[in-house]
């Protein structure tokens, strides 16, 4: 990457991010933001944070089971530090960047490929983006009664795409390797799709990769439902949980540092739809990204105290079926 490209896409990021929090500075009163901030009990909290360790310990089950299939995977228990370390470095740099990039090169200094890390690591993200996109689908009655008419549209427009263009890449990766699998430059991506449609094909690493993310996603709910409760402000758990899932698709853009500007905006313009004050969805948005913060530490702490080890023999690698 040239030093231009190094320089101006962080760059253009921060200014984005800036802009957005300087929106919302100007929108919301700050004051009392902190306020309702201030009420925050402790129980609320640890059980916010507990509740965000146990979707971090979930992302690494479907990630193990995951690279298992993509014949990039390590031990559970090694594959655990490594993502409660990758979400650290997901709190400083945009999108999911930091947290992927992470753990693709610690699987490789533990003796992984690297391109076979990456893959495990790509169709980990997809299988996440692929359970967010059905509970979408599966809401759209509910979101149709709740929220605008064209945001729904356009959520479920998404929501759709994500859902069939992945089919399509696990039904057609045999055909795309037997057109584009002569060029060396498509390489990688065949071997993505072919490892997207081993996947796919075996039972266990389905409903694996499925049923955890759908909790996953959940979880993210039931944070901001504990969270809500905590202040006192008035949220069904069922309104809570589903709005929360447009968030989490804004939030899966990588342009914000851990989703800080563009959640903020996106959950006070979808609680908003069910009657929640921009004051309150602002104060339950920060708390929601200090609570994932709360939850990086451990990563922190693992980091840091890890030690010069000798690589450890991957798993046996799979032959994507």
């Amino acid at each position: 990457m040239s030093l231009a490209r190094k320089v101006w896409r962080p760059l253009a990021k921060a200014i984005v991010l800036a802009a957005i929090l300087g929106w919302l500075a100007r929108q919301m009163p700050l004051a009392g933001v902190v306020a309702r901030l201030a009420e925050l009990t402790l129980a609320g909290a640890l059980l916010a944070i507990g509740i965000a360790l146990a979707q971090i310990a979930l992302g690494g089950l479907r990630w193990w089971r995951i690279a298992r299939t993509c014949g990039a995977g390590l031990p559970l228990g090694r594959m655990q530090r490594v993502i409660f370390i990758s979400m650290f470095f997901n709190q400083m740099v945009p999108g999911m960047v930091g947290s992927d990039a992470s753990r693709v090169v610690m699987c490789a200094r533990a003796g992984v490929s690297a391109s076979r890390a990456l893959i495990g690591v790509a169709v980990d993200r997809a299988f996440a983006l692929i359970a967010l996109g059905l509970l979408v689908m599966l809401s759209f009655p509910w979101l149709a009664g709740h929220m605008d008419a064209r945001l729904t549209v356009v959520l479920e427009l998404v929501a759709v795409s994500l859902v069939l263009g992945a089919c399509a890449a696990a039904l057609g990766s045999a055909l795309f390797r037997t057109i584009f699998g002569r060029w060396r430059v498509f390489g990688v991506l065949c071997d993505l799709l072919d490892a997207l449609r081993a996947c796919c094909r075996d039972p266990a690493t389905l409903a694996t990769a499925l049923s955890t993310s759908i909790v996953s996603h959940a979880l993210s709910g039931a944070t901001v439902i504990v969270l809500a409760w905590s202040l006192a402000i008035p949220l069904d758990p069922l309104a809570g949980t589903i709005v929360m899932l447009p968030c989490l698709l804004a939030m899966a853009l990588p342009i914000s540092i851990a989703g800080w500007g563009v959640r903020e905006g996106a959950m006070i313009l979808a609680l908003g739809q069910i009657g929640v004050a921009p004051v309150d969805a602002l104060s339950l948005s920060v708390l929601f990204g200090l609570t994932g913060l709360a939850a990086a530490l451990p990563g922190a702490a693992l980091w840091m105290t890890s030690g010069a080890r000798a690589p450890e023999a991957p798993l046996a690698q799979l032959t994507p079926k």
